[in-house]
């Protein structure tokens, strides 16, 4: 993923709500279906898909943000 979009949301609800609520943020803003997300390891215990967005662990990541976007599959 080149480009993506930094969501913020520290909220206490599900990872999957906030993925969902990024997810239609960036549909509608970048006319793209995401299907990546960096976030901070401390949002889940191990990478995997939900809801259709691969979930990447990413020390890089500060906690309360997503970082999402579509895998460049170049």
């Amino acid at each position: 993923m080149d480009t993506g979009c930094l969501w913020y949301d520290a909220s206490d609800r599900p990872l999957s709500f906030k993925l969902a609520t990024a997810s239609r943020f960036y549909t509608q803003k970048y006319g793209l279906v995401p299907n990546l997300c960096h976030v901070h390891p401390s949002a889940v215990e191990k990478d995997g898909l939900i809801d259709g967005i691969m979930v990447k662990r990413d020390k890089m990541v500060v906690k309360g943000h997503l970082f999402i976007g579509v895998l460049d599959e170049s």
